[in-house]
């Protein structure tokens, strides 16, 4: 979703890939859709996430340790969703060139 990794739509820097996957996991977005298309809802959960899980990553870099225990989706191609059992997939998500993570089940169209 451009919206969430772009800093033209905001003036502040867009997040991160590893972020972007996250937070769009726990929302149950698929990151495909349009960011215009997400009812008002949608996009309510995805900002809450964002600065929950924005200020979790942060407090743990600022204290030298690492993210990945709180990953659920980056980089776990392959495993299991805690959710529906399916396996998460993985693609290079165009135009943006970026990892994609997605559970299927979980992050529908």
């Amino acid at each position: 979703m451009k919206a969430l990794r772009d800093s033209s739509y905001a003036e502040e820097a867009g997040i991160g890939n590893i972020l972007r996957n996250e937070i769009l996991f726990i929302a149950r977005v698929n990151p495909e859709r349009k960011a215009m298309n997400l009812s008002r809802g949608e996009v309510e959960r995805i900002v809450v996430i964002s600065e929950k899980l924005s200020r979790e990553f942060l407090k743990l870099k600022l204290e030298h340790k690492r993210i990945k225990p709180l990953l659920l989706v980056y980089n776990r191609y392959g495993d299991k969703c805690k959710i529906c059992g399916a396996p998460i997939k993985f693609y290079m998500q165009k135009p943006i060139n970026r990892k994609t993570f997605i559970y299927g089940n979980c992050q529908k169209l």
